[in-house]
């Protein structure tokens, strides 16, 4: 029966499942806030992530040995890849931030707005544009209504109030 290259037999004949951590971990140093989550990635003596994974397997079977590699393989898997998103997510959040001036939020605001009112007055039915003699040119065309909600009215847009 072959085994995953990860097991080994000891000189004892049990067997065991060493395995290397990724770059991302491997002898890096763990924050303090990692420390109580990831016991098993850490050498208590350096404290910094270890360079590789080992755990005694309690068997000099090869089929229970290999069984129980699995297991491991798999909460070891899932370790790693909490450890690594801890330590990517320490990273980020111990940069500086950006500093945020309230003077310049508040221009961009205000441009905004003016800029969604100067669209809104731009915007024009385009039955104001008709010539109104062509206008029986298209029977079926709905007359504007005065208070349409959309544009200005003619009286705004022109100055005159009527």
């Amino acid at each position: 029966m072959a085994l995953m290259s990860y097991v080994q037999r000891r000189r004892s004949g049990f067997y065991e499942f060493r395995k290397r951590l990724p770059q991302a971990l491997a002898g890096k140093d763990v924050p303090t806030h990692m420390r109580d989550r990831f016991p098993d990635l850490i050498n208590t003596s350096t404290r910094r992530f270890k360079n590789e994974f080992v755990q005694s397997l309690d068997t000099k079977e090869a089929p229970a040995a290999k069984k129980q590699a699995h297991r491991i393989a798999f909460r070891l898997a899932v370790m790693v890849e909490e450890a690594e998103a801890a330590l990517t997510a320490q990273q980020h959040s111990s940069q500086p931030a950006k500093s945020v001036d309230p003077q310049e939020i508040g221009e961009a605001v205000y441009r905004s707005l003016l800029e969604g009112d100067e669209a809104e007055r731009l915007m024009v039915d385009d039955r104001r544009l008709l010539n109104m003699d062509r206008a029986t040119e298209w029977p079926d065309l709905e007359p504007l209504k005065p208070a349409s909600g959309a544009g200005m009215q003619i009286d705004h847009a022109t100055g005159l109030r009527g």
